[in-house]
């Protein structure tokens, strides 16, 4: 059961109630039909959704009608796209990502990699999903992705599933001589992959292990306990969350690798070393 603490009616006023999930409207017009509306914002934590958003609801004369609002918990994906040139692999910016269904061609979500090649999306219910590069883009650039696809599970947890290791290396497709006469032309496209420009340790950040991310505050030995932690779990404040983190590394590979290291499920951040270090948990 999940409290409210906003619902939005046309012509009625709610009551919540403190001791359980359950919101009152009195005082409606019978035999009328009201709009009763949800916004995903007002829920606590990031993964939960409303299956629904509006319901319209015709008013009984003389007594409550219940209406139950189911909220589904979503999860989210990450990993990196590479660019491999001449055996020395660099993040590459903007490359789409599309999620099918299983065993499916229906695109039920996509995203472009980050400017240093990060990917993620959260939104995923749960269910099986396969994750490809967009072919349209491949065929324009003339690239090839390795591996074509991966499959990936999202679970039905509480909190939301978390996974990574979405990974793609780009190449070049081998590009093939024609002979005129005695002059091979050889035709080759040219592609500068974009690079992060921030270095994190230059300017007072690091990498860091994110585990979770609340809109109510939690205590951070909570998630210390929880993944059996030896290092302190931090929490700061960003667009109106509680993001709780550990770890400080200079590299987004070694924030993977000490992620893979601990055995926890998680995604790579940068946050403000300055802010780290003041709202370090006792």
């Amino acid at each position: 059961m999940v409290k409210l603490s906003t619902v939005r009616v046309s012509g009625g006023k709610a009551i919540f109630s403190e001791k359980d999930s359950i919101v009152r409207i009195p005082n409606l017009n019978a035999f009328t039909s009201y709009n009763v509306e949800f916004n995903d914002n007002d829920l606590e934590n990031i993964a939960w959704r409303f299956k629904k958003k509006v319901y319209q609801v015709l008013i009984d004369p003389n007594q409550f009608k219940r209406i139950d609002v189911p909220i589904v918990v979503v999860g989210e994906v990450s990993g990196m796209a590479y660019m491999d040139t001449d055996n020395s692999l660099q993040g590459i910016g903007r490359v789409l990502v599309k999620f099918y269904n299983k065993n499916s061609t229906k695109v039920v979500a996509e995203t472009l990699s980050e400017s240093d090649g990060y990917i993620y999306y959260l939104g995923l219910r749960p269910g099986e999903y396969v994750a490809r590069v967009d072919a349209e883009q491949l065929s324009n650039l003339d690239f090839k992705a390795d591996p074509p696809q991966i499959d990936l599970t999202i679970k039905t947890l509480e909190e939301g599933d978390i996974v990574g290791g979405i990974d793609f290396v780009l190449s070049r497709n081998k590009i093939k001589e024609k002979p005129i006469e005695k002059t091979i032309v050889l035709i080759e496209k040219i592609f500068v992959p974009i690079e992060k420009a921030i270095v994190p340790t230059e300017k007072g950040m690091i990498y860091t292990i994110q585990l979770a991310a609340l809109k109510s505050y939690t205590d951070p030995a909570y998630y210390k306990k929880k993944f059996k932690l030896t290092d302190d779990v931090w929490y700061f404040e960003k667009d109106g969350y509680f993001k709780y983190v550990t770890g400080k590394y200079l590299t987004r590979k070694a924030a993977w690798a000490g992620m893979a290291q601990l055995g926890i499920t998680g995604f790579v951040t940068v946050v403000d070393q300055s802010e780290v270090k003041k709202l370090q948990s006792k």
